[in-house]
């Protein structure tokens, strides 16, 4: 029935022009060269106008553009208020959740790395603090609406992050369990501070696809 539909994507990231029989509902073609929706931006749910819809069948035309490509997750239609839950469910498993629980271990690293520096003598403090705190700054970033680093630089650091929180989580495992070996700690330090550099050679020599994913 024509009344209160609309148009639910759970992952719209690329520019598109949406037209519902032949009216335009939304139009970001121009705009295909600048950075595509993320987090938030990138779940949709819109509205279509009643007079838009007829009774029998309606047609749907999506037109999208993008840079390198284009990514449109599966497109439904119906009553708003069915699919105005979805959207909202979305929002906060992928979106509002993760930045609550990325701001709570980011406090907790934060009072983690303070009794740290009370206690220097037990640095598997300083280790475990590093980790989590590398770990809720790399969730928040992944989830941001907004790039915070250009192009390849953005992808460069995403995964230096991750490198330094997998190297911290795993030198707080080894201490934990009862083992200290220096030079393990000293080759995933070296491994880490020398990510930056590996990953941009990688990208200056044509492979950044075998060196990161993001």
């Amino acid at each position: 029935e024509p009344h209160a539909q609309s148009l639910y994507l759970p992952g719209l990231r690329s520019a598109v022009r949406i037209s519902v029989n032949d009216n335009v509902l939304e139009d970001r073609l121009r705009h295909a060269d600048e950075p595509p929706p993320r987090s938030i931006d990138a779940i949709r749910l819109i509205r279509i106008p009643d007079q838009y819809l007829t009774p029998g069948i309606n047609r749907i035309e999506l037109v999208a553009a993008g840079p390198n490509g284009v990514d449109i997750s599966r497109l439904s239609i119906g009553p708003t208020s069915v699919l105005a839950p979805l959207h909202l469910r979305k929002v906060m498993l992928g979106v509002i959740g993760p930045l609550l629980v990325a701001m709570t271990v980011g406090c907790l690293a934060l009072f983690v790395l303070v009794l740290w520096l009370r206690r220097r003598s037990e640095p598997i403090y300083g280790y475990f603090g590093i980790a989590a705190l590398c770990w809720a700054a790399h969730t928040a970033w992944t989830v941001l609406p907004s790039e915070l680093l250009p192009g390849i630089h953005r992808s460069i650091w995403w995964t230096v992050l991750y490198t330094f929180f997998v190297a911290m989580l795993v030198i707080f495992c080894v201490r934990f369990a009862g083992w200290h070996w220096p030079r393990f700690d000293r080759a995933l330090w070296g491994l880490s501070a020398a990510s930056p550099l590996i990953l941009y050679g990688a990208h200056a020599a044509g492979n950044e696809a075998n060196a990161f994913i993001v």
